[in-house]
């Protein structure tokens, strides 16, 4: 309760806003950083930070910068924080012990919110004993800055006490998991797990939900060959990682089958509810995930991969490679027998071998129609070929994965639904090269095999799936089920041996310094390793302890028997010692032989009965979605009136009047745009000012004479009411005719009655000598405009008519 109430809550969240500001600060800073300090990623731009508050007066001054906005402060996962970053909060926070005047006087407080036996990522700085010497400083600085104004006692407090809060119930895992954990830390020491003093007992918030943690018995079996030669494509793994990998798939396939009614959520386990931990990503996290798809289990797939290592990106790398270099035997070979071919290796041995040194790509053209495999191969590679030159590496690879190939549905089949970040991901990757450098092939291959992405799924994102991933990307997680998979490693052994460490001097800080061998160690190396040594064992232990705390019910603690002796400090040696120190008996068991079981004081509820499964028929593919989209139908492209007939009349370059006349035309035009709408009175002043200040005509009669035309016309009884009230000037209309034409176009003038559309069109032109020599394109033209608007205002008369601006002649062309 005090955590949730600490004085004045409302403080902190008033000073959100004031917090946003500071962290758009920080981005510019990131950003000036980055271009003049050379700062490439956020460890480099902490170092830098921390560089820049050391200058002399720059803390100062970045104190007094907020001073006046930052109040409160909150450092989650304090164990994990590194010496750089508390190099930084404790720049800002040292002004919250410097005191304050009368009028400043407000809340300031420091929240630091950690568990030092979660403290797992050595490998980024992180130090669970530097976290103790922060809340020691802290601590100190508030009980001085207490002591001051009890010496100054002049009334109000402003210093807040220290407060060392502990939460040790767990909302989370059952009571069987908790006891087992604190009988762990028990057996190994809170020293050895680099922890300040005894950790408090776990407190079981669920405390009647039941538990069960086992020990399974290290894996061995009689028909595991070590010393022999391996065959397939695992032919680097031991016999013994195989057959351990399939026993634990078919162990998560027997618990889905039998898919218990859990405590936790009251629903049957579900292959979401599984989670398999590891402590590194070697080979077996990808043997697991292969075996539990090849028991038909749903899996997530590792938690975190290189791009260019799972095979679904390398098959299509290899068909990226062979439209660069289509003799690449190698290359082709593998495409080959890839999925997106589907050859076996008989068949691909039919063909390569005894072929004398001709290229794989020649021999098959050669053979191509002997016998169906070898013609299908043919035709999908040579359309590869055939758009490998006008293609983006993107489309490229959608073309396989979409196109007539299949090539996505393949790699699923073949490798799972593990393989689809993988692809996303390389597309991602091609559309990123694309933006970046000319999209040809040949360059998008140098481009990827100069780097490698990395891939991190959401493990926390909802999926019912076995998750497979390591003890520190699980961090967070949960779930009802969890298998320590390895438990058997030796620390000692995990990682390899480094070939290089760092080495504290004097006035430089820490190099590095080549790693000496065990024959050469002496003083102070032997020491400096001894120290590095202890700490990885201590967070061993650690790692431990936050891989038991995932489990909500169920906890399996499990390995392969290693060549040698058990390891002292193995994750499972220390929790059998601990499951025996709290009763636990071994028990036989059909698939692992001896499993050592705890289920605590809680008894299990009767399982619920379970309405039996409706198994349902996977639905056929239809045959329509296998074939290649058909051409989607699109409305005919829209026609111009305008340019609906070819003017194939020849005239010769305009003379001298005939560019006046044009020019004379396009005044008359804008005048009829912009005289309906004055008064009748006022139209001849109208035009005459127009005509002299915009159009600038600087002769009077001319003026004179096109004014008197357009007034004349506008006030003719035969247009005056297309340029009366309610006609439309520039008005666009569209219309698809019966035909399936599409007309769009803009009419001059378009006046809309009950019963009749007159709709009249200006033309600047060549005026002709009657109405049958009108141009035809002038005639069709009209003609659409007459079509759109019968469709546009069906059952009423439409007319049509061109005035010849240049003249003023009218001619009307009837509906």
């Amino acid at each position: 309760g005090d955590l949730l109430t600490i004085q004045r809550g409302a403080a902190l969240a008033a000073d959100m806003a004031a917090g946003l500001r500071a962290g758009q600060a920080f981005a510019a800073a990131y950003a000036h950083a980055k271009r003049s300090a050379g700062v490439a990623d956020f460890d480099d731009l902490i170092r830098w930070t921390r560089q820049l508050l050391e200058q002399p007066g720059m803390g100062e001054w970045v104190r007094y910068k907020l001073d006046r906005r930052t109040d409160h402060i909150l450092v989650d996962e304090a164990q994990d924080t590194n010496p750089d970053q508390w190099a930084i909060v404790r720049a800002l926070v040292e002004e919250f012990f410097s005191g304050a005047s009368e009028a400043e006087r407000r809340v300031r407080t420091l929240f630091m919110v950690g568990d030092f036996k979660q403290a797992i990522y050595g490998f980024q700085g992180s130090d669970p004993g530097e976290f103790q010497r922060v809340r020691d400083w802290a601590r100190q600085s508030s009980d001085a800055l207490r002591d001051a104004e009890d010496e100054r006692d002049d009334g109000e407090r402003l210093a807040l006490e220290f407060r060392d809060l502990s939460i040790d119930a767990s909302f989370r895992s059952s009571p069987a998991i908790l006891e087992a954990v604190d009988a762990m830390i028990g057996e190994v020491g809170f020293e050895a797990m680099g922890l300040p003093g005894q950790p408090n007992r776990h407190r079981a918030f669920f405390d009647r939900r039941p538990g069960l943690v086992e020990l399974w018995k290290p894996f061995i079996s009689e028909t595991a060959d070590d010393g022999g030669d391996n065959e397939g494509e695992e032919g680097w793994l031991s016999d013994r990682d195989r057959l351990y990998a399939i026993a634990l798939a078919d162990q998560v396939k027997r618990w889905l089958d039998e898919a218990p009614i859990l405590a936790s959520t009251q629903r049957a386990l579900g292959p979401g509810d599984i989670l398999i931990l590891v402590r590194s990503r070697r080979e077996l996290a990808s043997l697991i995930v292969a075996r539990l798809f090849a028991a038909k289990v749903p899996v997530a797939g590792i938690d975190r991969l290189h791009l260019s290592k799972p095979f679904a990106v390398r098959d299509l790398l290899a068909a990226v490679g062979f439209a660069v270099q289509p003799l690449d035997d190698l290359n082709l070979a593998n495409l080959l027998v890839s999925p997106l071919i589907g050859w076996s290796q008989e068949q691909l041995f039919e063909i390569a071998n005894d072929r004398k040194k001709v290229p794989l790509w020649r021999v098959l053209r050669q053979r191509a129609s002997e016998q169906p495999h070898l013609t299908a191969a043919h035709d999908a590679l040579g359309s590869l070929l055939g758009i490998a030159d006008f293609t983006t590496p993107a489309r490229f690879i959608e073309t396989i994965l979409s196109g007539p190939m299949d090539g996505r549905r393949k790699l699923y089949r073949r490798l799972g639904l593990a393989a689809r970040d993988p692809i996303d991901e390389l597309l991602s990757s091609a559309m990123e090269f694309e933006q970046n450098d000319t999209p040809s092939l040949d360059r998008f291959l140098a481009w990827f095999g100069r780097g490698d992405v990395e891939v991190q799924r959401d493990p926390s994102a909802p999926a019912q799936a076995v998750r497979v991933m390591t003890v520190h990307g699980a961090k967070g997680l949960e779930a009802p089920f969890v298998i320590i998979a390895d438990a058997t490693a030796d620390p000692a052994r995990i990682g390899g041996v480094a070939r290089s460490m760092s080495m504290p001097v004097g006035g430089v800080g820490k190099v590095p310094v080549i790693r000496p061998r065990k024959a050469e160690r002496m003083s102070p190396f032997t020491e400096i390793m001894a120290t590095k040594e202890a700490a990885e064992l201590e967070e061993h232990m650690r790692l431990l302890y936050v891989g038991m705390t995932r489990a909500i019910e169920r906890l399996v603690i499990a390995g392969i028997e290693p060549n040698g002796r058990l390891a002292e400090n193995s994750w499972h040696q220390r929790v059998e010692r601990a499951l025996l120190a709290l009763g636990a008996e071994p028990e036989p068991d059909q698939a692992w032989g001896e499993v050592l079981r705890y289920r605590g004081t809680v008894t299990a509820p009767a399982p619920k009965a379970r309405p039996a499964r409706v198994r349902v028929e996977a639905a056929p593919v239809p045959e329509w979605a296998t074939r290649p989209a058909p051409v989607e139908s699109r409305p005919p492209r829209p026609l111009a009136p305008s340019a609906l007939a070819e003017d194939r009349e020849a005239a010769p370059a305009p003379s001298t009047e005939q560019r006046a006349a044009a020019r004379r035309g396009t005044l008359i035009h804008r005048l009829f745009e912009r005289l309906p709408d004055v008064d009748q009175g006022q139209r001849q002043a109208a035009a005459l000012r127009w005509l002299e200040h915009s159009a600038g005509i600087p002769e009077a009669g001319e003026r004179q004479a096109l004014a008197d035309l357009v007034c004349s016309i506008l006030e003719d009884t035969r247009f005056s009411a297309l340029f009366g009230p309610g006609s439309l000037a520039e008005a666009p209309i569209a219309a698809t005719l019966a035909d399936g034409r599409v007309i769009a176009g803009t009419v001059d003038r378009l006046l809309v009655e009950d019963s009749h559309v007159s709709v009249i069109d200006f033309k600047t032109g060549r005026v002709p000598a009657d109405e049958a020599r009108i141009p035809a394109s002038h005639r069709a033209q009209m003609a659409a405009y007459s079509e759109a608007l019968s469709v546009i205002f069906p059952g009423r008369s439409i007319s049509a008519a061109l005035l010849y601006t240049s003249t003023a002649q009218l001619f009307e062309l009837g509906g």
